[in-house]
């Protein structure tokens, strides 16, 4: 017989009652959907069959999912042992029978077995009101247990997605209170209406919170708690919600600005679409915005790529001393054979490849201008910040044009007022007319 130094004993007997008691220490309520012959009463967290007899006809799955390569199990108490039901997880819902349950318990009253894939695995024994049993994935094994005590241990891929999936086979069964220990995810969507520069109207951002544990707590990182943003200038809001639970998502909203263009040669504008007007194959056509991205501020202009054909480079400038390629200070390229280069007043600085569907931006941020595929950094150069940039596209192909530029900066955001004074005639009184132009009206 082996015998344990006391200090160790204690030791591995405090860590053992440790690992006991937390193995199973945040459990989450189900959130349950995909259902059929079944209604779900969220406050009491009960699942009620409604149809009759028969396992094909009542059936759910859970919202909760426990993410691909993570450990995670589902608990339940044993409520009566007069029902037949059928507890488990699975990569899918196809139907609501237990025999598309990847890996469960099916309770026949007061007997317990276990189906995997509808395939009987054996009788585990006997359970009375009061038992535990658990589905439990640890690593690649599937474990099932009864108070916490490993009936069965089976080989698993971890590598996909499970959710809780239950049946139930008599009228009226219930299943009541199955925990889970992961939760349902908090989900963030935005509708965003972005700044009419022309007119002077505010961008605004509809956020809706679902998921996780209400109720939530918002943060937007300029300081603002509540749910939706009004009256807000080009830029980007990024929104923290944390739930009950203390899980936290973050998300970023984009408030862009309308595009109006100067100096343009050889192009037409409609509805923000600037489409090369002449049949040359030259990069003899462009323009450069009347929006201006002033000196000290961060910025960006993007563009989502929808072909590989049309020749077309867009960036950001100083100036604008011609239409042509080179007299963009800052740009991205993009020609045929999925080719992107980053170029600087002409020169090449940087190649990647791109497909339709790529996002493509150059950020000013601080001294630095960042050129960027989808999240990837190609290019990065140190500028002077102090400079106003505007946007500066050149096209080469025919027909060709850019639909869909944005930017998050817009023609200026200081006012200026020219006076134009009467003087008085005669006795006349004279007046003070003041033009005023940039910020908001």
């Amino acid at each position: 017989m082996i015998k344990l130094n006391s200090k160790i004993g204690i030791l591995f007997f405090i860590g053992f009652c440790f690992f006991k008691l937390n193995l199973h220490a945040q459990e989450y309520e189900v959130v349950w959907n995909n259902l059929v012959g079944m209604t779900f009463d969220q406050n009491n967290n009960l699942l009620t069959k409604t149809s009759s007899n028969g396992w094909s006809n009542a059936g759910a799955l859970s919202e909760n999912k426990l993410k691909k390569n993570t450990d995670g199990y589902i608990s339940y108490l044993i409520e009566d042992v007069s029902t037949k039901r059928f507890i488990g997880l699975s990569t899918d819902n196809s139907e609501p029978s237990f025999n598309h349950v990847d890996y469960g318990f099916y309770q026949k009253n007061n007997r317990l077995f276990i189906i995997e894939d509808g395939r009987v695995r054996g009788f585990y024994g006997r359970i009375a009101v009061g038992d535990v049993i658990i589905v439990e994935r640890a690593s690649n094994h599937i474990h099932y247990k009864k108070n916490n005590a490993i009936l069965r241990r089976t080989v698993t891929k971890p590598n996909f997605t499970l959710y809780s999936d239950v049946s139930i086979y008599n009228p009226n069964g219930t299943i009541s209170g199955l925990k889970t220990s992961f939760p349902i995810d908090i989900k963030v969507q935005f509708s965003t209406t972005n700044v009419t520069c022309s007119t002077s109207e505010y961008g605004s951002v509809d956020a809706t919170i679902t998921g996780g544990l209400p109720p939530y707590t918002i943060s937007w990182d300029n300081g603002e708690t509540t749910e939706d943003l009004t009256e807000l200038l080009p830029g980007r809001y990024k929104l923290t919600v944390t739930d009950a639970n203390g899980f936290l998502k973050t998300k970023t909203a984009s408030i862009y600005a309308d595009l109006s263009w100067l100096n343009a040669v050889n192009v037409s504008t409609n509805n923000g679409v600037i489409t090369k007007s002449n049949s040359s194959k030259l990069w003899d056509a462009g323009a450069i915005s009347e929006n201006k991205l002033v000196a000290g501020m961060d910025g960006r202009v993007e563009y989502t790529i929808d072909a590989t054909n049309k020749f077309l480079a867009f960036g950001l400038s100083s100036d604008n001393p011609d239409e042509n390629l080179p007299g963009i200070d800052h740009a991205i390229v993009l020609l045929g054979g999925k080719r992107l280069f980053v170029m600087e007043n002409g020169n090449i600085k940087g190649f990647s490849r791109y497909k339709v569907g790529d996002k493509v931006r150059i950020i000013r941020v601080g001294n630095k201008i960042k050129y960027k595929l989808n999240n990837n950094l190609i290019k990065k150069s140190v500028i002077d910040n102090q400079v106003e940039l505007f946007v500066d596209i050149s096209i080469k192909a025919s027909g060709a044009g850019f639909n869909g530029l944005k930017v998050d900066f817009c023609y200026s955001n200081e006012l200026t007022a020219s006076p134009i004074v009467v003087n008085v005639i005669d006795g006349t009184l004279g007046s003070i007319d003041l033009n005023i132009t940039g910020g908001k009206a």
